[in-house]
């Protein structure tokens, strides 16, 4: 992030006082843009503007995409399965469903810092899922 700051003398000025010498050009370029107002100016205009999902959503709405977005996340290997005759072991992510059901549960019970569990195992969910899915289709 960026921020501002006031003048100090660096360590490396101390130790090597001709160090400037020493610079790439393409660095003192990088250094001089990030040293320009006009610029953290706008990058702190922009981190004022984000907006998260869930503002425009609000709290259930966004709870009901994390639902849905499972959702969809599991229909997918089982019409391919069903419908397109995809490999027999396509369904292999559906084994993942045990630890999708106690997240789905958390996140509509949970406020505020025990969501962060929510979000530590939807990680891991994910990474399974994954894994099961690219299991399922080599095999």
């Amino acid at each position: 992030m960026v921020r501002r700051q006031h003048e100090q003398r660096s360590v490396f000025e101390m130790i090597l006082p001709d160090g400037e010498k020493l610079w790439d050009p393409t660095l003192r370029r990088i250094d001089e843009v990030l040293e320009d107002e006009a610029l953290i100016e706008q990058v702190e205009e922009a981190l004022r503007r984000q907006r998260p999902q869930s503002r425009r959503l609000g709290r259930p709405g966004t709870r009901l995409e994390y639902l849905l977005l499972l959702i969809v996340a599991y229909a997918v290997p089982v019409v391919s399965w069903v419908a397109l005759g995809a490999p027999r072991y396509f369904w292999a992510p559906l084994l993942t469903l045990p630890i999708a059901v106690p997240l789905v549960r958390l996140v509509f019970a949970a406020e505020g810092r025990p969501l962060n569990r929510a979000l530590a195992g939807t990680g891991r969910l994910h990474l399974l899922f994954g894994i099961m899915l690219a299991a399922g289709i080599a095999l």
